[in-house]
This record gives structure tokens, sequence and C-alpha cells, in this order.
């Protein structure tokens, strides 16, 4: 397979002892965000990019020019398997060491791509909930649909996993030359075929069975990452409001029934104390008549 320059750069690795505010490499790092778009961002997702790569390029100005950090955007629409292929092409075409993945329904942190950078791994990235009902999480161990779900709370660090969505990745340009194309394709799943498994699932997939190369999921960031979507209310959430504010109700009458019940110990308590004061009181009053 044909070794492109980008990917040959990539062969020196970032210094994960670097704790300060920039990632430093002895070489040039040259990231590309691709984001897969239908022609329209969300607004939220446009901030978290513009606020992260002002965070990037402001962590580097002490860092020598021809070392200094670069950042390439790549946004190209159209079928969803074919625009990441060709997000991947341009990539390798922009000499880009590194490429994070983005979709334009994400909110994410400042420091996103700082974070994924250091744990020097080939592919890397967040952990967030689906857009539907009930919205399991992205990343899956494999094996069974529901008990493979991974989920971040209460972990901490990397962990390897099967595969992750593309919502939030980064990945070593490196793994081009891994596998052989195709690289994203929707692929048909479940009894019968009926249903389809990503293009990301595919990808994640094909890159361990052909190059024994594992995905990995950072369960840190994952826990501030968002996934915008559009909800359409119906009955059912109603219902289900109702259950929670009769919860609230309980949890609070509970509470206030504990005060009252602590006012009334307090006030049993200094009873005591307060009829002998009333004694003592009209005893001085009796003794100065």
């Amino acid at each position: 397979m044909t070794t492109h320059e980008g990917a040959r750069a990539a062969r020196h690795r970032i210094d994960p002892r670097e704790s300060g505010p920039s990632v430093r490499a002895p070489w040039k790092i040259r990231v590309g965000i691709g984001v897969p778009s239908s022609g329209t961002w969300v607004s939220a997702f446009g901030f978290s990019l513009v606020t992260m790569i002002g965070f990037f390029e402001r962590s580097h100005t002490d860092v020598p020019e021809e070392n200094r950090p670069e950042v390439v955007l790549i946004s190209i629409d159209g079928h969803l398997p074919d625009v990441r292929t060709r997000i991947m092409g341009e990539a390798v075409r922009e000499k880009c060491t590194h490429l994070l993945w983005l979709d334009s329904d994400m909110l994410f942190p400042p420091d996103t791509l700082h974070r994924l950078l250091r744990h020097n791994l080939p592919i890397v990235g967040a952990n967030y909930p689906r857009r539907i009902f009930p919205h399991l999480p992205t990343a899956h161990y494999g094996g069974d649909p529901k008990g493979g779900v991974v989920w971040s709370e209460g972990k901490t660090g990397a962990e390897r996993v099967k595969h992750v969505g593309f919502g939030c990745v980064l990945m070593d340009m490196r793994l081009v030359d891994a596998i052989d194309p195709p690289y994203f394709v929707f692929s048909p799943d479940g009894e019968h075929g009926l249903t389809t498994r990503g293009e990301d699932v595919y990808f994640c997939e094909k890159l361990l069975r052909d190059a024994g190369i594992p995905t990995h999921v950072d369960h840190d960031l994952s826990m501030e990452i968002g996934h915008i979507g559009e909800q359409v209310f119906s009955m059912q959430h109603a219902y289900t409001g109702r259950a929670v504010q009769a919860e609230m109700d309980a949890i609070k009458a509970a509470e206030k029934a504990d005060i009252v019940t602590e006012a009334e110990a307090a006030g049993a308590a200094i009873a005591p104390d307060l009829a002998n004061a009333v004694v003592e009181g009209a005893d001085v009053a009796e003794a100065a008549e």
C-alpha cells in the first residue's frame, strides 16, 4: 500500500509527561478537523468548535514556529460513508498527522483536542448518548447489544472498547495505511439483515480484525460531551413528568415532616429549662414584692 507523508510524519509520539497548556512533540503536529455536514451547523456546535480551536492555538504561542501545531478544518456534505472517506482523503492531501472527527451536533469542552492527543493512542474518542430513546451510549464492548453498552459514569482514564461513535474521535493518520479500503460502509445487521450497522462501527471493527488495532474511549471527556437533538414531546413525556413530580413532592413532604419532627424534638428538649426559668422568674418577682 502507498505510504502517505502525513502518515509517516506521525511515527513520533507526543510526550505524555507534558502536563502544561501546550502539547509538545519533536515534530510538527497537523490536525485535520473533519466535520461531515448536512449543510447547516447547530450554533452551539460552532461555538464549541471555535473555542476549541482558539484554545488550542493560544496554548502553543510559545512553541517555535517550525514545531507549532496546526489545525486544518475539513467539512464536506453528502452521503455519510462517502463523506468520511473524502474527508480522510483531504486529510492525507493536507499532510495531517491526526484527524479529529466531530459531528455538527456535538458539544465539547475547549481542551478536547489536547486531552485526546495526550492519550497517544491510534484511535480514541468520547462516549455520548444517542439522540433517540432510550438514549443509550454509543460506545460498546461488543457481544450482547444491550449488555455490552459502555457506561462512563464512575470511570476514569481511557478504556479499550470494541467501537465508539464518531461524533468526537481522534485518529492517527497512520491508520489509513493500516487497513485497505473501503474504510466506511453501512453494513447489514440484525436478523435477515433488516437493520444497518453504522460506518463508524464498521471502521472500528475492521481496524481490530484486519490490523489488530483496538479502539479506546476517554471516560473523563465523555462526561463533558453533549449530543444535540430535536425532541418531539408526547403524552408519554407528560406521564413521565407526572411520575417525577410525584416523587419530588414526596421528597419535599418527607423533608418538611423531618423539619417539623426536629423542631418538636428540640422544643421538647428545652421544655424543662423553660419551665424552670418561668418558676425562677416568678420566685424573683415574689421576693421583690
